[in-house]
Parts: structure tokens; C-alpha cells; sequence
């Protein structure tokens, strides 16, 4: 069992991960999973990933509900968009926890989860970088990041929702890190 040094740690990585769930839309699971594999892997091993999935999912639900009162008020919502994005969301993330649950993502098998979530922060990581580096051309050129208003909710949207359920179901993220690189490249939702 971690002691209280390890408690006084994970009080501070849920601070850093609830800071940045709510400045960049992502939620917290993208500090939390790792900082939680690595304070209690002597105790729990790779097996521990579901445990470590599941807490960030509980934590992520009251890191979102604050940062979307915020962004409500702040009018940052499309909501016909994320109407449209919600059912196949839905259903992403249900199909992504039963995958999670199947036998080849059990027991000494939840080292695959572990590196699949390796793999996918790898992406996120890669991806923002790039972006550093290299932003999208209409940003370079001084225009505004996208090439015209969102689309409209659709099939595009439940495009959007279904992929970032089911990564966030099987990972246990909170979706963002994928929905929001999707949502600006196929519905053209800037950043903001």
C-alpha cells in the first residue's frame, strides 16, 4: 500500500491532471494513468491497469462537468455538434470498456492495455508536437485555423463520436485526446 508521501503525490498529479483536463480538453487520464502505474506498480504489477482505468474514468467525470460549465459560459459549445456526437460516443465507449474486459486484456494480458495506452499517448504527444512545429497552413498564413464555419452535425459528427468513445472506453481517457484533433480535421471546429 503507498504511503502517505504517495497520497500527498497523487493529490498533486490530480491537481496537475484536473489543470490540464480543463485548459486543453483533454482530461486528465493522459497524467493520471501513467503517474498511477508507476506509483503502484510494485503493488499491483500490469494487472493494475483496469484499477488505474477506472479511477481515472470516475475522476475524469468531475474534472468534465466544471469544464463544461465553463465552456457553456463561455460559448464554446457547439451544441448541435456535440448533440449529433453523443450517441455514437456512447456507444464507443461501452464497446471500448467490453474490449478492455476481454480475456486477452486480462490478468498478465492488461500489459497490452499498458501499451496500447503507451502507444496512444506516444500519438498525442507526437501529434501536439507537430503542431508546435509545423501548424496547420491557414495558421501559418495568419488566417484563422479553420476554412470555414463547422459543419453540421451528421454523419461527420457520429464519425467524430464513435472513435473517441471507443479509445476513451478501452484506454479509460476521457476521449479528448482524440476528439479534439478529429473535431478540428473532419468537422472543422477550431481549437477554441
Amino acid at each position: 500500500m503507498p504511503d502517505l508521501t504517495s497520497g500527498a503525490v497523487l493529490v498533486c498529479v490530480g491537481m496537475v491532471a484536473g489543470v490540464l483536463g480543463g485548459l486543453l480538453g483533454v482530461g486528465g487520464s493522459v497524467v493520471m494513468l501513467p503517474a498511477m502505474a508507476l506509483l503502484f506498480v510494485e503493488r499491483f504489477g500490469p494487472e493494475g491497469q483496469h484499477l488505474y482505468q477506472a479511477a481515472a474514468m470516475i475522476v475524469n467525470v468531475f474534472v468534465v462537468l466544471p469544464a463544461v460549465m465553463r465552456h457553456l459560459q463561455a460559448g464554446a459549445v457547439i451544441r448541435p455538434l456535440v448533440a449529433a456526437m453523443i450517441p455514437s460516443a456512447v456507444v464507443g465507449s461501452v464497446r471500448g470498456v467490453w474490449l478492455s474486459n476481454r480475456p486477452y486484456f486480462s490478468g498478465a494480458g492488461a500489459i497490452w492495455l499498458a501499451r496500447l495506452l503507451g502507444g496512444f499517448l506516444l500519438y498525442v504527444a507526437g501529434y501536439n508536437a507537430l503542431r508546435l512545429v509545423r501548424p496547420a497552413p491557414s495558421v501559418a498564413a495568419g488566417r484563422p485555423e479553420t476554412t470555414g464555419r463547422p459543419v453540421r452535425p451528421g454523419r461527420a459528427a457520429a464519425f467524430v463520436g464513435l472513435p473517441m468513445g471507443l479509445i476513451g472506453g478501452l484506454l479509460g481517457i476521457g476521449g479528448g485526446a482524440l476528439g479534439v484533433p478529429l473535431q478540428q480535421l473532419l468537422l472543422r471546429v477550431p481549437l477554441k
